[in-house]
C-alpha cells in the first residue's frame, strides 16, 4: 500500500483473511496471536508529513495487530478496550511497516479488514 501524507479515501481500507499457524507470542512487548509468518498481510509504504498514522482491524472475531518497524522493532496491540475487541497503534512518527492480523486460534483464519488513517481510530 502505497501513501502519501494528506492521502484521499482516509481511512483506507485493505480486506483480508487474518491469522496463520505460527504465534507472534514472545517476539515484542503486547505480541500475540497466530500470524503467517512467511510474509505480511500488508506493506505500507508512507511518504510523512506531519500528520500521525493509525493502522486499526475491524472484524467479527478477535484480532490481534503485529507491525515490524524500520528499526527492527515489533510493536503489537490487542483490544482497544473491554468493549471493543479490535486492535489499534498509532505511530507519531510514520514510516513504513510490515503488517500482520493475527487471530486466537492457529489455523483459522478470520474475515478482516485494515484500516490506515491519519485520523483518530474509533474507540
Amino acid at each position: 500500500l502505497e501513501l502519501a501524507a494528506g492521502f484521499d479515501d482516509d481511512p483506507r481500507t485493505i480486506t483480508l483473511d487474518a491469522g496463520g499457524d505460527r504465534s507472534a507470542e514472545g517476539i515484542g512487548p503486547d505480541c500475540g496471536g497466530y500470524i503467517n509468518w512467511e510474509k505480511p498481510d500488508v506493506d505500507v509504504n508512507y511518504e510523512a508529513g506531519n500528520e500521525k498514522l493509525s493502522v486499526y482491524v475491524k472484524a467479527d472475531s478477535d484480532t490481534t495487530l503485529v507491525i515490524y518497524t524500520p528499526d527492527r522493532r515489533w510493536v503489537c496491540a490487542d483490544d482497544i478496550s473491554e468493549a471493543n475487541l479490535n486492535p489499534s497503534i498509532t505511530f507519531d512518527r510514520p514510516l513504513n511497516y510490515n503488517i500482520w492480523i493475527g487471530t486466537y486460534k492457529e489455523s483459522d483464519p478470520q474475515s478482516a479488514t485494515l484500516y490506515v488513517s491519519e485520523l483518530d481510530p474509533p474507540r
